[in-house]
């Protein structure tokens, strides 16, 4: 009867618009979790990559003063205690942002080399006005110190931006669900309508 045809046109159309309703709030719910995401990404591991950056250079400029003072014999002070105070400004920040599994253990033990690369340099400061020291006590004391403390320090950059890649994948799966979601509610609409035509 024509009641009963009209009773499955507004049967059918509710439930495509039931449907597309609950398409679009699973869509805006991925959505936010992208977008969630994304801040994790942006924030978190970004500011242990700028750490570990700061940290880069401010071991480049240790080196650089140091290796100055062994083979000219002056001793650049002021460019020493400057590349320390600037690597444990950046190895605190690093240190306040822990977030990833691991992390907390590599940033330990980042910690302990800086200290023990520390004590040298602060021995080589002390002789500053004396006789420079001989290239081997380079070679045998700092620079495996300096090459150690550098490699914990990639080595903590790579967690990061593995990290990263990770959370970028999950997002984009994400993203993904979405829109199949969408396209689902989209395509069982109009087949429902012919179904109870």
């Amino acid at each position: 009867t024509a009641f009963g045809l009209r009773n499955k046109f507004l049967f059918a159309f509710a439930t495509f618009f039931a449907l597309m309703a609950g398409a679009l709030a699973l869509s805006v719910a991925y959505l936010d979790r992208l977008g969630a995401g994304i801040d994790v990404i942006l924030v978190e591991n970004q500011r242990s990559l700028s750490a570990c950056d700061g940290m880069e250079l401010s071991l480049s400029e240790l080196e650089r003063c140091t290796l100055h003072s062994v083979a000219w014999g002056a001793a650049h002070e002021r460019g020493m205690r400057e590349g320390l105070s600037s690597f444990i400004r950046f190895l605190t920040q690093q240190q306040q942002n822990i977030t990833e599994p691991g992390e907390q253990e590599r940033t330990a033990e980042l910690t302990a080399l800086f200290q023990s690369l520390s004590n040298r340099v602060a021995s080589l400061l002390a002789a500053s006005g004396g006789p420079p020291p001989p290239r081997s006590w380079y070679q045998r004391e700092l620079g495996p110190g300096l090459a150690a403390t550098r490699a914990a320090v990639d080595d903590i950059r790579s967690l990061n931006q593995a990290a990263m890649q990770r959370k970028s994948g999950t997002a984009r799966h994400l993203a993904a669900t979405g829109r199949r979601a969408a396209s689902l509610a989209l395509l069982t609409g109009p087949l429902l309508l012919l179904l109870f035509y």
